[in-house]
């Protein structure tokens, strides 16, 4: 094939590279070409791949990983050859020659996914969004092809993919070539170094691309789905900025050939770094005013960082999770101070620390060496890590230090005692008590975090040193109070944290400074702070309605329709019109205050919002919105027949919050309806065919059934 002769140069180094990887699978994997047909009209996933690779010379037989995937043939070096399935450990055995010779491992194979590939918009009424995606990390490439759980195991990767020629395919690397195949394209992508195999990814949908171009002249890919306009979004503002500062922030160019973006639908995570290829959720996909309410540029960043802290340079084990998600927050935060607000990200840090210490204080505090360690320890502990490693050992050395480790780590796996050992050559310090405190700790230095923060911050310095009178202890007595706080900086996160300090203190007075702000997180502060809102406040209120914050145009439309019976009219008619009504989510609380609100509309048009808000909660509507009617439903006491079936398909959805969240909503139906023959009945309704996103030939209810089996 034409792809060995891509390998020339790169194959000669890889073969003389010791792989840690080669300790489980029996040899060192060099290249992976995959070749894989999808269907629009099947979740089966076939195709071929060819590894070349080294055999460590001491084991007669060579291991891949296989899960939900059927090994039709094997061949090495072109002669078909005898294999195995072993269940317990999900490995394919295959008999090799005893040498350390360079050879060809190709294996034929089909599968239907239950996890890692996902299949969105087929099983609902909207046309055109149909895609087709991949996620790895915890999940399994080898779901979907023969290839290596352990991410020790590196492998130059290759990709042909087949689809319907109706579908835009993205996938790892350099795009080659497109072919035409009767009714179908063949889409081509090539990697030249080595990744680990959770980082393999791929996507089909019907998608516009933009491109631009780093500092450094890296290709950059933006993706949106169709019908999108690139001018009505602010997703992919500031991308080219976030780029360069990293590349020229660690020192280390990036990596890879080209950096592409894609937004998914249903993705079960805000994004995901594959290599060179990162998919995030379509809901950043954000106007001027949404933004405020789901901005991209930390995911963004965050993303990115990741293609040098996990793509780069992987970690060993989960011991050593810190070396991602710690480093990968870190210099989100750090472009964010550098592209955006320092200031901003002071504050953000204040409140992750606080979250931090309340954690460790209920004894629930991890050291960032566990594994089992959740995402505040892994992201927002291991970040302050940093932050605290940098002030240990200087900026400088600090910086010197990562890039010595990123260069000498490239393409190839280190854990946390090989990152401090670089950084204490790096800066000539012992790294021990760093180690104990920030590493190895269940518990968080919040004394060390204050005063940290103090020295970066005069506005944190200063709320930190108020006491609950508003009294600074570095100012008079007599010149003191809520108004001399808030005016001493002007600052929106300072200001917000500042009224939640002396919400049950405020007067009037002091709130008429408060509405002088514009800024959303400002504002939204003072609505929790007031709770039921006066008749003094209805003018700022109404004003809100306007506000850059869908968010908060909701929480304030719902504070005024409680709080003034009579002005329901004029609200409702007010926002029906001012483009409110462009988030779904506002939308659905519309529709409700439309209906409860006497004389407002018609009985017709009540049943109109009541079926539109129950429509609200099928598949094809974004999670976040489904989840938000059946909490609307559920209050109202509205949720009939049908949203119970879509409840049931949802209590089997990929993503694993919104999964859980229809659990726990089907168990409280269950328990005001503890009729078994009911449910049972129900149960006959479930349609037989894939749910919402999956893959089985044949949805399968489970979770309604076990509880049946309870009644």
């Amino acid at each position: 094939m034409n792809f060995w002769k891509l390998c020339g140069a790169v194959l000669l180094w890889l073969a003389s590279q010791n792989s840690l990887g080669a300790q489980e699978y029996g040899a060192d994997f060099l290249t992976g070409d995959i070749r894989l047909v999808l269907h629009a009209d099947s979740p089966a996933v076939q195709g071929d791949v060819t590894y070349s690779y080294r055999s460590s010379g001491n084991l007669d037989s060579i291991y891949l990983d296989t899960r939900m995937v059927w090994t039709n043939w094997v061949k090495i070096d072109g002669k078909q050859t005898n294999f195995e399935f072993h269940p317990e450990n999900n490995k394919l055995a295959i008999p090799s020659p005893r040498d350390t010779l360079l050879h060809y491992l190709s294996i034929d194979f089909y599968g239907i996914p239950d996890q890692t590939v996902y299949r969105v918009g087929y099983y609902d009424s909207i046309p055109g969004n149909e895609q087709i995606w991949t996620q790895g990390q915890g999940k399994y490439s080898s779901r979907w092809v023969p290839s290596f759980d352990d991410m020790r195991e590196k492998v130059i990767f290759s990709m042909q993919i087949e689809m319907d020629s109706v579908f835009e395919v993205i996938a790892n690397g350099v795009l080659d070539s497109v072919s035409i195949a009767g009714e179908k394209r063949r889409w081509y992508y090539r990697m030249e170094k080595p990744m680990s195999s959770y980082l393999l990814a791929f996507a089909a949908g019907h998608f516009n691309r933009r491109a631009g171009q780093s500092a450094s002249g890296i290709p950059l890919y933006w993706y949106l789905p169709k019908g999108k306009s690139f001018e009505g979004t602010t997703t992919y503002q500031n991308s080219i900025e976030i780029f360069d500062y990293l590349e020229n922030a660690l020192g280390v160019p990036y990596p890879w050939k080209n950096y592409k973006q894609v937004p998914l639908q249903e993705f079960m995570y805000a994004g995901m770094e594959n290599t060179g290829t990162t998919f995030f959720s379509d809901r950043y996909l954000t106007d001027s005013i949404s933004r405020s309410d789901r901005d991209y540029f930390n995911v963004n960043a965050h993303e990115l960082a990741h293609q040098w802290f996990g793509n780069l340079v992987t970690e060993e084990d989960g011991r050593s999770h810190w070396l991602h998600e710690g480093f990968a927050t870190f210099y989100a935060y750090k472009a964010e101070m550098e592209i955006r607000d320092a200031q901003a990200v002071w504050w953000r840090l204040f409140e992750t620390a606080r979250q931090l210490e309340f954690q460790a204080e209920k004894g629930e505090g991890k050291a960032l060496t566990d594994p089992d360690a959740g995402s505040l320890i892994f992201y927002e502990k291991g970040a302050w890590a940093l932050f605290a490693l940098e002030e240990a050992v200087g900026s400088a050395d600090f910086r010197k230090g990562i890039t010595a480790f990123l260069k000498q780590y490239a393409f190839r796996n280190a854990n946390i005692e090989e990152f401090l050992s670089v950084m204490e050559e790096a800066s000539g310090k012992p790294l021990d008590g760093f180690k104990l405190q920030w590493l190895d700790s269940e518990g968080f230095p919040m004394e060390w975090a204050e005063n940290y923060l103090a020295q970066q911050s005069p506005s944190v310095s200063y709320y930190l040193s108020l006491d609950r009178t508003g009294t600074n202890s570095n100012q008079d007595a007599n010149n003191t109070g809520f108004s001399q706080a808030w005016n001493t900086f002007d600052l929106p996160a300072y200001r917000a944290q500042l009224i939640g300090k002396y919400k049950m203190e405020l007067t009037p007075a002091d709130y008429e400074l408060v509405f002088q702000s514009s800024n959303p997180k400002v504002n939204a502060s003072a609505l929790a702070a007031l709770g039921t809102l006066p008749e003094w406040s209805l003018k700022w209120a109404t004003g809100l309605l306007n506000a850059s914050s869908y968010d908060l145009r909701e929480q304030a439309l719902f504070a005024i329709w409680v709080a003034f019976p009579l002005e329901r009219n004029n609200i409702l008619n007010y926002t029906r019109n001012n483009g409110s009504l462009n988030s779904e989510t506002f939308q659905q609380l519309w529709w409700v205050l439309s209906v409860y609100t006497a004389g407002y509309v018609s009985q017709s048009e009540q049943m109109d919002y009541i079926q539109n808000l129950q429509f609200s909660t099928a598949p094809g509507q974004p999670i976040e919105v489904r989840q938000n009617g059946y909490a609307l439903l559920e209050q109202l006491e509205l949720i009939g027949k049908q949203q119970l079936i879509e409840l049931v398909l949802s209590s089997e959805h990929h993503s694993w919050q919104f999964r859980n969240y229809c659990r726990r909503l089907l168990d409280r139906q269950i328990a005001a309806r503890p009729d078994k023959l009911y449910w049972e009945e129900l149960l006959k309704a479930i349609p037989k065919t894939p749910g919402t996103s999956s893959n089985r030939a044949e949805f399968e209810p489970d979770y309604l059934r076990k509880k049946i089996a309870e009644l």
